[in-house]
């Protein structure tokens, strides 16, 4: 089956709202997401992201994987692939050197390696198809209810 971007996002597993509203440890890991998913496009690295959290790399790591099911830097992967996935399939003005550097990618044959690794197709090969087979796509997970926990920044 052959899906696109819309589709892919849609199927993407939910985090229990009821998990996220127990714990004191929810609002970091909501700034978290909302970071990552705000600025894909910036060097995160664990280190910085716990530092502008007050949390130590640890206490970041096993607190976000819980919520939301993979590590920070995981999702940052998989937050700038969706967007790189939108980006090919939607700006086809782009070019793929545009397209990495938007999501975070300093050299574009980085960008190839990452897209292709996350998808199972190169990215012309996925904007030419219109999506790409399920089997292969790694969405990001939807986190319900963390967007809710934070007040806009």
């Amino acid at each position: 089956i052959r899906l696109g971007y819309e589709q892919i996002k849609s199927a993407v597993p939910l985090v229990s709202p009821m998990k996220i509203f127990r714990s004191p440890s929810v609002r970091p890991i909501a700034v978290a997401v909302r970071m990552l998913r705000t600025h894909p496009e910036k060097h995160w690295t664990l280190a910085d992201l716990a530092r502008d959290l007050g949390m130590s790399r640890s206490s970041l790591a096993t607190h976000f994987s819980a919520y939301v099911g993979i590590g920070p830097m995981e999702y940052l992967t998989s937050v700038r692939m969706e967007k790189a996935a939108h980006l090919v399939q939607n700006r086809h003005d782009l070019s793929l050197s545009a397209v990495s550097r938007q999501v975070g990618y300093s050299h574009t044959s980085s960008f190839v390696r990452a897209f292709k690794a996350h998808f199972g197709a190169p990215p012309k090969a996925f904007g030419n198809q219109g999506g790409t087979d399920v089997a292969h796509a790694a969405a990001v997970p939807a986190v319900i209810g963390l967007e809710l926990a934070v007040p806009s920044l």
